[in-house]
């Protein structure tokens, strides 16, 4: 999977700004910036210690039909980018949500 996103990075890199720019491009050359994943995590972890209702769970390989299973047991959604989430099922998970359908605001957040 590493060798994937250096591969993803270096084909982005190395194609010009216009050509990159292209949706298409964009969209089948997706990337992840550095240190996304590790952030992400943190920043839940803290706001579960704040006392917000946040359960994480790893899995240690494919984790697409852990996910569905989780999300059954807890009457909950997925999210993500991998659409291998739609044919899925478990009963009383209720749909798969892509993250690009989120409308991210923070406009709520102080300085």
């Amino acid at each position: 999977m590493r060798d994937n996103i250096v591969r993803r990075s270096e084909l982005f890199f190395r194609t010009s700004p216009p050509a990159r720019s292209h949706p298409r491009f964009l969209n089948e050359n997706r990337i992840l910036p550095p240190l996304v994943c590790v952030t992400s995590v943190e920043a839940l972890k803290a706001l579960a210690k704040e006392g917000l209702p946040i359960e994480l769970y790893f899995a240690d390989e494919e984790g697409d039909p852990y996910s569905v299973e989780l999300a059954g047991k807890l009457n909950g959604y997925v999210t993500g980018t991998d659409s291998d989430f739609v044919i899925l099922s478990a009963e009383g998970y209720k749909g798969y949500i892509p993250l690009d359908d989120f409308l991210w605001d923070t406009s709520a957040l102080g300085d």
